[in-house]
């Protein structure tokens, strides 16, 4: 019998929680979750999809007073990627790269919950489509490990 990836993300943080004396934060990031897309680049400008600048401008306004504290110490982040349901398709699962998911609220979170993010050095990523009751977006955990 297959695990489901809401118990499988689940036990992820209680392994978290119970490999660590640090506190592990978790920060809901509400924003409907998209792929980042690469720049695209033309003689006169640089710019994004409109799918994903939609995102970039939402997480902004959502980030305004967030109330997190940057550290600058090695983390250890697990994220929950969870999408809206489309009302047609045949996927089981949210189309697009789990890397290119976390990219977007990785780097908003650089100087709000750390100096950047080339500080994560391991990460667990996991993505599903939202239930009916739940609220789609990025529900982030991480915590202060050494190296």
């Amino acid at each position: 019998m297959a695990t489901s990836i809401s118990d499988l993300s689940a036990s992820m943080l209680d392994w978290m929680k119970g490999i660590t004396a640090n506190p592990v934060v978790s920060f809901p990031f509400l924003v409907d979750p998209v792929p980042a897309s690469r720049p695209r680049v033309t003689r006169w400008k640089t710019f994004y999809l409109k799918t994903y600048q939609k995102f970039r401008d939402d997480a902004d306004l959502w980030l305004q007073d967030c109330g997190l504290i940057p550290t600058d110490k090695p983390l250890f982040c697990m994220v929950e990627v969870v999408a809206k349901k489309p009302r047609t398709g045949k996927l089981k699962f949210p189309r697009g790269d789990v890397d290119n998911y976390v990219k977007g609220p990785w780097d908003k979170l650089n100087k709000l919950a750390w100096d950047d993010d080339n500080q994560i050095v391991g990460c667990a990523v996991f993505k599903r489509y939202a239930e009916p009751t739940e609220v789609p977006g990025f529900y982030l955990h991480w915590t202060e490990v050494s190296v």
